[in-house]
């Protein structure tokens, strides 16, 4: 529900933003009235000072050009050549028409002051629009390259995991050919477990690149969290029977029906990626999956997944969240993986409006706790 209401709140302020600049053009329009107006007063001054003093005004109209670019990125041109065009109407009306000649004394400096400004402030307005122009090229471009990228991956995954199912499903069927213990069994194993590791690859690799993507967007909807909790663990139950761990689940009391407001799928990637990263680089002892209300008012879940693995130590705890980080190469290189999975989860977190924290102690274990925001009706059902 929190999330949901974060989006919602975030649509609103984009469309106050939207409305409050199209707002904005009328201080900006009167700005450029008062310009003109001063330019207007002090037209034909007589002595060097008065000329010196109409400069002054003129100089700071450039800042009303940046002004309007900035409040109205569509219609700040418009604007600005408005404002250029009534000042070229002025001085044709002032010097033609109204006949507001300056002293032959000021004559040079009144030359120079309307041939600078008519003559600077297209070339600003030019720099202005060019200057906008190339930022909203580089958007452009960013959004394609990462869906282009995307679209690649894609196509290199879809390419890359038909033959590779096809290899996997071959090796479950040897499996089955041959005896237990044997040296044909192990490398059958060994072959399996590359397989997988590739798949593994494939899948962060393509995640990675569909985060950074800027159109990449979150499917919120209502949640039965338990079920989805015990679905994750029922599924790794075998890896870790097969490492001889045990994989365990507290949801501290959770309602069984209970739903949050959340993307179902990225929350079941994180907590994918949680668990089967404790599992990887546990050899011996315990994985534990809790759940539980926090915070002062109980507005709050929060995930803990527990393991007694080889831990991190303090100074590394935050860069191990950073991608393509394995600080585990050093210490055992036989545990394989792309160093994208950690920083996978903390952009998934951020993205569904939670906390990630890590507490480790090398050679004791690692904690991953994730906090979301859920559903503020919850302690009036219970």
């Amino acid at each position: 529900m929190m999330l949901l209401v974060r989006q919602r709140l975030t649509e609103a302020s984009t469309r106050m933003r939207a409305q409050g600049r199209r707002l904005l053009a009328l201080p900006l329009i009167l700005v450029s009235i008062w310009f003109l107006v001063r330019i207007t007063a002090l037209a034909s001054p007589s002595d060097a000072l008065g000329w010196h003093a109409l400069a002054a005004y003129a100089q700071f109209m450039p800042l009303l050009y940046v002004g309007a670019y900035i409040a109205l990125p569509q219609r700040g041109a418009w604007l600005c050549w408005a404002h250029y065009a009534a000042l070229c109407v002025l001085y044709a009306w002032l010097f033609a028409v109204g006949g507001h000649v300056p002293p032959s004394s000021m004559s040079g400096l009144a030359d120079d002051f309307w041939f600078t400004m008519l003559l600077s402030h297209p070339c600003y307005i030019l720099a202005l629009h060019y200057i906008s122009a190339l930022r909203g090229r580089i958007r452009a471009a960013k959004q394609a390259a990462g869906q282009d990228k995307e679209r690649f991956l894609a196509m290199l995954s879809h390419e890359i995991r038909s033959p590779l199912q096809a290899m996997l499903g071959s090796i479950d069927l040897l499996a089955l050919k041959v005896k237990e213990g044997t040296a044909e069994q192990r490398a059958v194993n060994r072959m399996r477990v590359a397989a997988t590791q590739l798949d593994t690859y494939l899948r962060d690799v393509t995640a990675f690149a569909r985060l950074e993507n800027p159109t990449w967007k979150l499917n919120v909807g209502p949640v039965v969290l338990v079920p989805l909790l015990k679905d994750v663990c029922d599924h790794y139950q075998h890896k870790a029977q097969d490492k001889g761990l045990s994989l365990s689940l507290d949801v501290c009391e959770l309602p069984a029906d209970w739903p949050i407001q959340t993307d179902p799928q990225r929350l079941r990637q994180i907590l994918d990626n949680l668990v089967s990263n404790a599992l990887k680089y546990s050899e011996h002892g315990t994985v534990q999956v809790r759940a539980a209300l926090a915070g002062v008012a109980l507005d709050e879940v929060t995930i803990e997944v527990q393991d007694t693995g080889m831990g991190i130590p303090a100074e590394a705890q935050d860069s191990i969240l950073e991608p393509y980080v394995r600080l585990d190469e050093s210490i055992d290189p036989r545990i394989e993986g792309t160093g994208l999975g950690l920083s996978i989860v903390r952009t998934l977190v951020e993205r569904l409006g939670g906390r990630l924290s890590v507490d480790s102690i090398p050679d004791l274990g690692s904690c991953f706790r994730v906090t979301f925001p859920c559903n503020p009706g919850l302690q009036k059902r219970q």
